[in-house]
């Protein structure tokens, strides 16, 4: 990756004072500014494309009081403050950035691509009161956070990227990338002659979380305990310009669960849990959904960046039903609409397990676990209205969803179910050795990743692709990306106690697990990335298994009161670099849309439904897939073999 450069500078502090037996104070400090120059973006052009320094880094601040009052009252109370701050600068921060796709290899010139000068500001604070009573520990308590943001963004450097691009005619056009700044004077959304770079587009997003809740332990029997609680939750999402876009004030967690003491000799444990977790929405949809962000993906035959209109010849039709580019698309708006009745997202949570001592500090246990998300929070194009909406899909105004070419369907909920049975050994430390080993069965199925799109890699919670379109939803039901149904794991320690190697320590962590499913994705033009499932999830089998095994040492030495530990850790000792997931693109950016295709197929490249459903109209042929890689090459892999050596010194 080129030489790199990396300075940084730790510092922690902290102060507990005592004022008696019952009441204290600890207040902390932390902070880690770093700062790194040399390589910052993918190296596939000139140094301009890539070279330059991002200065990164942050500063924690807390302070955290406990005081005893009586013998049955605690008082626990916290807060708190964290800034951070990222900054990229070079010469490329201000040169378009170009990227030619027209060969094998795509290759970089101008300057950078997409980055982003951001500082982050969040404060927090908790309060808890306890109380003991006869056979309770009764608690009642709130939190409350405050988070605060200055988003920069630069679509590429100078705030433009452009893609040199090839037809299936032979056609090369180009596709500039850029936000437009809708505040400018004489702002037209329908009249492209107004239309003005955002250098950068920038927002100052806030986002306020409160929580109550009270909970109690009631130790019924000496051998049986019953927990039970109730949290209240209420997030306040606020956008560009003070705005409040999202108002959760509806958000009622239960909590109930058990532990048994089976056989009523401290050796054994029966326990069950069921819980509700609400999702706290990351400041990612501040950002984007209401902070203005509005980009072209406009078409022309020009690489000068200075002329970034759509050209109207641009968008002839070619083969197989496309274009020499593709319509111009303006994606976003200056704040997108919320359902009025947006319901909060949430998962449903059920453990239960035991737990057994076989013998002197050596524990074996099944646990079995459910968990089921419900009221997925996500942006979509509305049948009704054919606008963007951020919505609960299959509810509310999310019921129906559009499509693409047009028209519209009733919207199954967005689903991701988990299951999961896992058997496990634990060895506390005891004669030199510790272990814990571990055999897991599982299955994650749904329509939908979550917060992150693991099949499309975009990483935008509550506002992923994955119901943007209708078309988004054929064939997406099924085993999810991340699904493996088995897994070993194990990490152990021995620790020598005489002659020559006394005190020194070795250890292994070792896995395997199952490949992941295997489906077909189509590419969008309209999105520039494989967003359509040509093929049911999973349904054509599942990704090579994978496995790797790490080692420990650690060797003291004592200086009469210093002791200084030698380590080195040896990670993936068998060098083992195969691949971990294959590539599942059906078809290459520069195939006609509809190649591979055979029935109906949508004017971006998805396969069409037969009318008024999410049923296929069309199929592919797996044998004639347009991309020579396709279910061959890998796109991930394991990590080289790596060694890291140090000291620790303590006195």
């Amino acid at each position: 990756n080129g030489p790199r450069k990396n300075t940084s500078d730790l510092y922690a502090g902290k102060l507990t004072l005592r004022f008696n037996d019952s009441n204290n104070v600890a207040v902390s400090v932390f902070g880690d500014p770093k700062k790194n120059t040399g390589p910052q973006f993918v190296l596939a052009g000139p140094p301009s494309t890539y070279q330059g320094t991002t200065a990164t880094g942050s500063a924690d601040y807390s302070a955290h009081y406990n005081g005893v009052f009586g013998s049955s009252f605690v008082v626990e109370g916290q807060a708190g403050k964290h800034s951070e701050k990222t900054n990229t600068s070079g010469p490329g921060a201000s040169i378009p950035n170009v990227l030619d796709r027209t060969g094998a290899q795509a290759v970089a010139s101008g300057g950078f691509g997409f980055f982003e000068n951001d500082t982050f500001d969040r404060k927090t604070a908790k309060l808890a009161v306890g109380k003991f009573w006869a056979n309770h520990d009764f608690k009642i308590g709130a939190d409350y956070e405050d988070m605060n943001a200055n988003v920069n963004e630069f679509d590429g450097g100078a705030g433009e990227r452009i893609q040199k691009l090839q037809s299936s005619t032979g056609a090369i056009y180009y596709s500039h990338r850029y936000f437009i700044n809708d505040l400018a004077p004489g702002f037209d959304r329908a009249n492209p002659a107004t239309w003005v770079l955002a250098v950068p587009l920038s927002s100052s997003p806030q986002t306020k979380n409160t929580a109550a809740y009270i909970q109690d332990a009631w130790r019924i029997l000496p051998t049986f305990t019953l927990s039970a609680g109730l949290r209240w939750e209420k997030q306040q999402v606020i956008g560009r310009g003070g705005v409040q876009a999202i108002d959760l004030s509806k958000n009622y967690s239960p909590r109930i669960g058990f532990i048994w003491d089976v056989e009523n000799n401290g050796r054994s444990k029966a326990y069950a849990n069921y819980g509700r977790f609400f999702e706290a929405i990351p400041l990612d949809i501040n950002i984007r959904a209401f902070g203005g962000e509005l980009s072209c993906i406009c078409n022309n035959f020009s690489p000068d960046p200075a002329n970034f209109l759509q050209d109207p010849l641009a968008t002839l039709p070619i083969a197989s039903g496309g274009t020499v580019g593709k319509r111009p698309s303006l994606l976003g708006g200056s704040t997108e609409p919320v359902d009025p009745n947006l319901k909060g997202q949430h998962i449903d949570e059920y453990i239960a397990g035991y737990e057994h001592e076989m013998g002197s500090n050596l524990v074996v246990g099944v646990k079995g676990t459910y968990r089921k998300l419900a009221n997925v929070i996500e942006d979509m194009l509305i049948g009704t209205t054919g606008s963007y909406l951020i919505a609960n899909p299959g509810s509310g105004i999310g019921r129906e969803a559009g499509f693409y070419d047009g028209g519209n369907v009733i919207t199954p909920a967005a689903q991701r179910n988990y299951k999961g049975v896992e058997l496990s050994a634990r060895k506390r430390f005891s004669n030199n050795t510790q272990f814990l080993a571990s055999y897991l069965w599982s299955r994650l199925e749904g329509n939908y990743d979550g917060t992150f799109q693991a099949s499309t890699g975009q990483l935008d919670p509550n506002i992923n692709s994955a119901f943007d379109y209708a078309d988004f939803i054929v064939n997406n039901s099924g085993l999810l990306s991340n699904d493996r149904t088995h897994t070993l794991k194990f990490d152990g320690s021995y620790q020598f106690s005489n002659g020559m190697f006394n005190g020194l320590q070795v250890g292994l962590t070792t896995y395997w697990q199952s490949g992941t499913p295997l489906t077909a994705v189509g590419y969008s033009a309209a999105y520039q990335n494989w967003e359509y499932y040509l093929t049911p999830r999973g349904a054509l089998g599942r990704g090579p298994s994978d496995y790797e095994a790490s080692a420990h040492i650690g060797f003291p030495l004592n200086m009469g009161p210093t002791r200084i530990m030698l380590v080195a850790d040896v990670f993936n000792i068998l060098n083992r670099q195969a691949k971990t997931v294959l590539d599942q693109r059906f078809n290459r950016i520069n195939d006609a849309k509809c190649t591979g295709i055979t029935g109906a197929c949508t004017g971006d490249g998805g396969i069409g439904t037969v009318a008024g459903t999410i049923t296929p109209a069309g199929s592919v042929n797996l044998a004639a897939a347009p991309n020579p890689s396709f279910l061959q090459a890998g796109t991930a892999f394991d990590a080289p073999r790596s060694i890291r050596i140090g000291a620790r010194v303590s006195f």
